[in-house]
C-alpha cells in the first residue's frame, strides 16, 4: 500500500494493485506465512484484506502487481523501472559491489538476450497461444491481436 501511494505521487502517476489479489491461500504460500502467523496477523494486529498494513513482524502481508496489456506502451515499463530504481535501489557502492562487477567483467559475461518462446493472448484473460512467429505493430510495439478480444456475460 505504501509503495502504491509513492507511485501515485509521480508525474505521470503509476497505478498498482497491492495485497493478496483475492487469493489469500496463494498469498500465504508465496510469502511463506504459517497458519499461526496469519491468525496472529488477524487477531493481534487486525489485518484484513484491503487494509493499510503492509508489514507485520518484519514480513510482508501482500504483494505488488503491475499489469501490462494491449494498451501499454514501452514508456509505461520505462516509467515503472525508473520508479523502482529511484525509490528503492541503494546507489551506495561497497567494496563487495566493486569485486562482483570486476569479476563479472573478467568472466566476459554476455549481455546477449535470446527469446526462446513467444505467447500471445488473443482473448483477454484466457489461455495463451504459443507461436513461433507473430506480426507486430512497429509503431506501437504491440503484438498483432494480443488481448484484442474479450468474453463478456451480459
Amino acid at each position: 500500500n505504501e509503495v502504491a501511494k509513492l507511485a501515485a505521487l509521480r508525474k505521470p502517476a503509476i497505478q498498482f494493485r497491492t495485497g493478496c489479489f483475492c487469493n489469500p491461500g496463494a498469498c500465504q504460500e508465496a510469502l511463506e506465512l504459517t497458519d499461526e502467523e496469519l491468525i496472529q496477523n488477524y487477531k493481534v494486529a487486525g489485518h484484513v484484506c484491503g487494509d493499510h498494513i503492509d508489514i507485520l513482524n518484519g514480513k510482508p502481508t501482500g504483494a505488488i502487481r503491475i499489469s501490462f496489456g494491449k494498451e501499454s506502451i514501452w514508456e509505461d515499463l520505462d516509467e515503472f523501472v525508473t520508479f523502482i530504481d529511484q525509490t528503492f535501489v541503494n546507489k551506495n557502492k561497497t567494496v563487495a559491489d566493486e569485486t562482483i562487477a570486476t569479476t563479472a567483467k573478467d568472466q566476459r559475461c554476455s549481455s546477449e538476450v535470446t527469446l526462446t518462446e513467444l505467447y500471445i493472448f488473443p482473448i483477454k484473460s484466457c489461455a495463451a497461444q504459443l507461436v513461433s512467429r507473430w506480426k507486430m505493430d512497429l509503431q506501437s510495439g504491440k503484438l498483432a491481436h494480443d488481448r484484442e478480444f474479450a468474453l463478456v456475460d451480459s
